[in-house]
């Protein structure tokens, strides 16, 4: 069972209006952009034309959605996320991340911005499934949150989530995978400046849409994303793993 309903939370409330708010926001916000173009970045490195591609959960495939792939395949849960993903094109299926999916291999499987909503055991049991969804020399990426980012006792008290008693460590990640034949290619340390206290203390300041307006104006977001890759790791609320299946 997941610590928070991922129902509730990522398909009850999302009606196309939404869909298209939580689309909008990562074209408009400067903290949610630059991850974006980290991940657009990062995850281009491993979809040519040749590629079948797998999002899942496709959300409104922010990211894949720009790659390029010989086929994309969408999955979710939501009519809304699979809706709005047919107009690009997407082969889509409604599933759980949990299920277990028969005659179909990718070359390419991503799980962006998801694994949060579940408890620890629950991740590893998510990420396990995927990797069963791999062509030989298939690369599957997926973020989760850095567990040394998390002070002892940060909690989300609205939701009653302690992320870092949630988080799992980089050890149990690659231990995990490594005995279903997958290799660890990259940990890449991720999304730094998507803080909620940070993004607070900036609207309380009046400066955060200033700073979002020149952000945009002079499209900052490759030359931040250079820079904010020098940071300590513990800076970061979250890590990208690139995993290949041997």
């Amino acid at each position: 069972m997941t610590n928070i309903s991922y129902e509730e939370i990522w398909t009850k409330n999302f009606n196309n209006g939404l869909c298209i708010e939580y689309d909008k926001k990562f074209f408009s916000r400067f903290e949610k952009n630059i991850k974006h173009l980290e991940q657009l970045k990062i995850i281009n490195k491993y979809s040519d034309d040749k590629t079948v591609l797998l999002d899942f959960p496709v959300g409104t495939a922010r990211v894949s959605r720009y790659l390029k792939a010989k086929e994309k395949h969408g999955y979710d849960i939501s009519d809304e996320f699979i809706a709005f993903v047919k107009k690009f094109g997407y082969h889509t299926n409604k599933v759980n991340l949990t299920e277990r999916i028969k005659n179909k291999k990718f070359n390419l499987v991503i799980t962006l911005h998801t694994l949060f909503a579940f408890k620890k055991q629950n991740q590893l049991e998510i990420i396990k499934n995927l990797s069963t969804l791999l062509k030989k020399n298939g690369i599957m990426i997926f973020d989760t949150y850095n567990k040394d980012y998390f002070y002892n006792d940060y909690k989300d008290k609205k939701n009653e989530i302690d992320f870092k008693e949630n988080s799992l460590t980089t050890a149990e990640i690659i231990d995990t995978l490594s005995t279903l034949g997958l290799k660890n290619r990259y940990v890449i340390p991720h999304d730094i400046l998507d803080n909620k206290y940070l993004i607070d203390w900036l609207h309380k300041k009046k400066i955060y849409n200033i700073i979002n307006r020149i952000y945009f104006i002079f499209k900052l977001g490759n030359m931040i994303n250079f820079l904010i890759k020098y940071f300590p790791q513990k800076y970061y609320m979250k890590k990208i793993y690139i995993f290949e299946k041997v």
